[in-house]
Formats: C-alpha cells, structure tokens, sequence
C-alpha cells in the first residue's frame, strides 16, 4: 500500500510537467485516477455506514466485493469479512435459539448478536423470544407452588 502511494505522489509530481501530459498513457491515468479514488471512497463510505447500522453479513459481503472492485485496501476488507463471518455466525446463533426457545440460549444468542455488532434485526426476535421464555418460566413456577400446595392439602 505505501508503495502504490509513493507511485501516485511519483506520476501526480510528473503530471505537472508539460512533457509528461502530452503521452498518452499519462492522460489515460489523468483520466482514471480520479475516478479511481472516487469509487474507493464511495466504497468505504458504503463499507462504514453499513458497518454502523448493523447489516447482516451478505450485504457486507456484497459491499466488500464492490470495494475490491474499486481497489480497496485489502487488509480492511479483510476486517470486513471477518466481521461478515462473526455477523453470519451470530445470526445462525440466534436462529438455533429462536427455534429452541431455551432461555439460556436466547440469552447467549443476544450477547452472540451484540458482540458481532449485528445483525441488528435479530435483536427484536430475540428480544420478543426472552420476554416470552421469562413469562413461560413464571408460570411454570406459580404451577410448581401451586400444585405442591394442592398436593399437600389433598393428603391432609
């Protein structure tokens, strides 16, 4: 990367010089330098804001690809992946928990979902699950009394 940007400085320093404009060549990468840095910063926007809101891991995929394209840096597009994976693990996490409807495990999932940074649409699910879970619970323990406290008045 610092050597790309040694060469940018290099053809930018020619690029003021008035034999250097007359190639053709030159006026190509005149022409497409600054397109070029056009998309990467639209891509990194895309990537940062997306990063942000919490989207799921294919959109980040799909934003990482697009970046590539535009010639982003590699390493940050690596971070960006690996937080697709963290963000598609959190999501399978929290789909095997919806489906259980075991408390502890809507919990972990939350947490799973929180730490990945999203997707933040899960969290309602999870959320509207463990409110159910907790109620599900308080009654099975207002049962557990009340059925020890039936029991023991029918022995009497």
């Amino acid at each position: 990367m610092q050597s790309a940007k040694s060469h940018l400085r290099a053809l930018e320093f020619l690029g003021r010089r008035p034999a250097y404009q007359a190639s053709p060549c030159f006026q190509a990468w005149a022409a497409y330098a600054p397109q070029a840095r056009a998309a990467r910063r639209e891509a990194g926007r895309a990537l940062k804001e997306l990063l942000r809101s919490g989207a799921p891991a294919e959109q980040l995929e799909e934003a990482a690809a697009r970046a590539e394209e535009a010639e982003a840096d590699p390493q940050a597009l690596g971070l960006v992946r690996k937080v697709a994976q963290n963000r598609r693990g959190a999501h399978e996490h929290a789909l095997r928990a919806l489906q259980l409807q075991r408390l502890h495990e809507l919990d972990a999932a939350r947490s799973a979902v929180e730490a990945a940074g999203g997707p933040v649409a899960d969290l309602p699910l999870l959320d509207t699950a463990i409110v159910d879970c907790e109620a599900d619970e308080d009654m099975l323990e207002e049962w557990d009394v009340s059925i020890s406290v039936a029991v023991s008045r029918c022995a009497r």
